[in-house]
């Protein structure tokens, strides 16, 4: 039969579409132009993605098409071959002029489409994960590209039951949402190389659903003799942790979220490693470390207001928190994220931080600092504290002045 016209070009489809399970999200994928092997190629890449449901009206429509016409009249152009498809709002045209590189511009094009879809409620990492085949225990290993996330599953896989190689949704309670993509192996030149996991040999899990058992944050030092598990503190690894977490600022307090799963995870872990033959030991040692899947790790989580300064204020307070997007402590540390930022407090600016659960006067901030560090010798503390609460309000986090009234909070029952 005859498909839609897309972007220029009529060509032929199947009748149904390939109904896929990508991160929780149904996609509807249908393919045009490709002959008998190559659309083999495809269905063996998306083999453990595939459903037995059918495509609802609110799956997504996604048209593979092996051909490069120019795009529609109108087509939101968008990199990588993959354009805004005319016959729908809900649909995504990937073309490409041979038949790898349109399998790997798909792998992306339904990455992005799945991370775009789940991103308000699942905690998303650039992360491998395995998990033991009979318990569901699973163990995330978070990295950027080129960190060897994609090698690790290829080779743990083959022991551990494959999760996903690239990217990994976690629920609030620590439940995984399974992502088995094909790989996306790097070859130089070219562009990645699809391979799906039956023909990469990986193991399917036939357990439990797979839950977050712990967090690895992969470095790959080729000069190390062998590999090294060092535990690390959220505010130590901010960069290559937050670096590989999509659309962190779409869910209500995140970084309670996300410190209550590390917590139940036993806390964050460097996994340092030469090779990938290396990680086998580590990561079975840590499975074998886990003695149960802990309780569910998320009750009531507050509300952003309830994360800013509250309660009575000091006579004559003239600072308090600013309305941030969330705020955890870290040791003596405190992490804060405001607009879209995230700002590490350490010492004399995380004790002022700590001090403004309720408004202070700027008297009372240096008093708290005094009693917490004693007077520094030489310094007149006044100005040391004023320096730091000037160098919070110039970064969004705090207000000075006479405060704004606010209006009058819900019951609690109403939030």
């Amino acid at each position: 039969m005859t498909g839609p016209t897309l972007g220029a070009l009529s060509v032929a489809t199947v009748d149904e579409p390939i109904v896929l399970d990508v991160l929780g999200a149904r996609v509807a994928l249908r393919l045009h132009g490709l002959d008998e092997d190559g659309r083999d190629r495809v269905l063996a890449d998306w083999s453990w993605c595939r459903t037995p449901h059918r495509a609802s009206a609110t799956s997504t429509t996604v048209h593979a098409v092996l051909a490069a016409p120019a795009p529609a009249p109108g087509a939101a152009a968008v990199p990588d071959g993959t354009s805004g498809a005319p016959d729908g709002p809900g649909s995504i045209v990937v073309r490409a002029a041979d038949v790898d590189t349109l399998r790997d511009r798909l792998a992306r094009a339904l990455t992005l489409h799945a991370i775009d879809a789940r991103a308000a409620d699942l905690l998303l990492l650039h992360a491998a994960a395995v998990c033991d085949p009979v318990t569901g225990a699973t163990v995330a290993l978070v990295g950027r590209s080129g960190s060897g996330k994609t090698t690790a599953a290829q080779v743990l896989g083959r022991t551990f039951a494959y999760v996903t190689d690239e990217t990994l949704g976690v629920q609030d309670d620590g439940t995984v949402v399974p992502y088995p993509k094909p790989l996306s192996v790097v070859r130089a030149g070219s562009p990645k190389a699809q391979v799906g996991p039956d023909v990469a040999g990986l193991v399917r899990s036939a357990g439990p659903a797979p839950w977050l058992a712990a967090v690895l944050l992969l470095d790959r030092d080729p000069s190390l003799p062998s590999a090294l598990l060092e535990p690390v503190r959220v505010t130590e690894v901010v960069e290559p942790l937050f670096g590989q977490i999509s659309y962190l600022s779409r869910r209500g307090r995140p970084l309670a979220r996300l410190r209550r799963l590390v917590d139940a995870t036993g806390g964050l872990r460097v996994l340092r490693y030469a090779e990938a033959r290396d990680l086998a030991p580590v990561v079975g040692g840590v499975l074998a470390g886990v003695s149960g899947r802990p309780a569910a790790t998320l009750g009531a989580v507050r509300t952003v207001t309830e994360a800013s300064s509250s309660g009575l204020a000091d006579p004559g307070a003239s600072v308090r928190r600013a309305a941030v997007t969330d705020w955890v402590g870290d040791g003596d540390d405190v992490l804060v994220l405001h607009a879209d930022r995230l700002h590490v407090l350490q010492a004399v600016g995380a004790a002022v931080w700590t001090a403004l659960a309720r408004p202070r006067s700027l008297d009372a901030l240096v008093r708290h600092a005094v009693e917490r560090f004693g007077t520094p010798e030489g310094a007149d503390p006044s100005l040391l504290v004023a320096r730091v609460v000037e160098e919070l309000r110039a970064s969004g986090l705090v207000e000075t002045g006479p405060a704004t009234p606010r209006a009058p909070r819900a019951p609690a029952a109403a939030r």
